[in-house]
């Protein structure tokens, strides 16, 4: 790998020694501030209300650096002064510098099995990301040291989102759902989900109301105080797809019936649903074109009218799944990384490609991209994370 790596971290504490990126490390810049950190992606899905809009256009398709043999399933995350996080393949989170691709720091679980969460950071630059080992961790963004931890009955496959207060909120496979103390650790509350996998990342809604799914078929609205279920959602599968907020509170989410749903927010009534021709775990992304995006089993990305559900195109990749989810630039270009198949970046009006990348013929990913305020696109392919310019 390029760069310094900290090597040796121990369990439970990373080295302290911060290697410069730039104009500093991605550390605490002072320790009160709380929610998300303000960066072009802070955590999966980009925003609290999971709505994938980057803030950065005009990526062509050109490697500007990659890192081999680090990441597969965690999708990246860009901290404060340019640091990406990501968790990796070899049981590790990383730091790297978002421009150079050196590695900054790495900090270990204590089960060696692939990372699937992906982080979140928050305002003061701390990471948090779910882990192999069934613990949720808390890691300083600069140095890697690790804050706190909390064990949950199972693996934690699902990625955090982090509330206006600091109220960090992740799933388990352990069928709980939990609120946590940003700060400490401390648990707030944890609500059952039907007793089943919580694999769907949540959703914050201007009310602070908590969307997500869950393996029992269903979608959860909870009270992000309290915990208590305001109203549930019976789809017809399992729901690992992670919901998006629409401009007027719509949850848009995908699930393994074939079924893309709106749902009105406050009441979990049905707007509409648009059959597909296989399941849907990928994640909706939430266009400000009116269109949401998202992709299906049967190998097509949609483009569906917000509104309605109409479809306002869909585009057959070269790929036998679309689970990766698609993120959009500021230009409105849609990127989308195809299950053995490419990276395209697609017209988001339109569905035409306007580029695509693949380092190698057999590659995979199940990644969804992130998208630098500079436009550049960071995401792990075949083991490998890029950064495309």
């Amino acid at each position: 790998m390029r760069g310094s790596t900290l090597i040796g971290l121990g369990f439970g504490a990373a080295a302290a020694l911060l290697v410069g990126c730039g104009g500093g490390g991605g550390g605490s810049v002072g320790g009160t501030s709380k929610g998300l950190a303000n960066t072009s992606w802070p955590k999966f899905r980009a925003t609290a209300k999971n709505t994938a809009q980057g803030a950065g256009a005009g990526a062509t398709g050109a490697v500007k650096w990659s890192v081999a043999n680090v990441s597969y399933d965690s999708s990246p995350a860009i901290g404060l002064n340019g640091v990406l996080y990501f968790g990796g393949i070899d049981a590790n989170v990383h730091a790297v510098n978002a421009r150079t691709g050196s590695q900054l720091w790495t900090f270990p679980s204590s089960k060696p099995t692939a990372f699937t969460s992906s982080p979140a950071v928050g305002a003061d630059g701390t990471v948090y990301i779910g882990a192999p080992d069934n613990n949720v961790y808390a890691v300083d963004g600069g140095t890697g040291a690790q804050k706190w931890s909390f064990t949950t009955g199972g693996l934690v496959d699902c990625s955090p989102a982090i509330g206006a207060d600091g109220t960090v909120y992740v799933g388990s496979l352990d069928n709980n759902f939990y609120a946590l103390d940003g700060a400490t650790g401390t648990l707030k509350w944890s609500t059952m989900l039907g007793n089943a996998d919580v694999r769907s990342s949540p959703a914050i809604g201007a009310d602070g109301t908590i969307y997500v799914g869950a393996g029992d078929a269903k979608v959860y609205a909870l009270n992000g105080t309290t915990g208590v279920v305001k109203w549930t959602f019976l789809t017809g599968g399992d729901v690992e797809s992670s919901p998006a907020i629409g401009p007027d509170g719509t949850v848009y989410i995908g699930s393994s019936d074939s079924k893309v749903y709106a749902l009105n927010g406050q009441t979990g009534a049905v707007k509409w649903t648009h059959t597909t021709g296989g399941q849907v775990n990928s994640s909706p992304a939430i266009g400000s074109n009116g269109l949401v995006y998202i992709g299906s089993d049967d190998s097509n990305l949609y483009a569906l009218n917000q509104a309605t559900g109409s479809v306002q195109w869909s585009v057959a990749l070269n790929s036998r799944s679309l689970y990766c989810s698609p993120s959009i630039g500021k230009d409105g270009t849609v990127y989308v990384a195809a299950f053995l198949g490419p990276l395209y970046a697609l017209n988001g009006t339109t569905g035409a490609t306007k580029w695509t990348f693949a380092d190698r013929a057999d590659g995979n990913t199940v990644q969804s991209p992130a998208i630098g305020s500079d436009g550049t696109i960071y995401f792990g392919w075949e083991g490998t994370m890029f950064a495309i310019q």
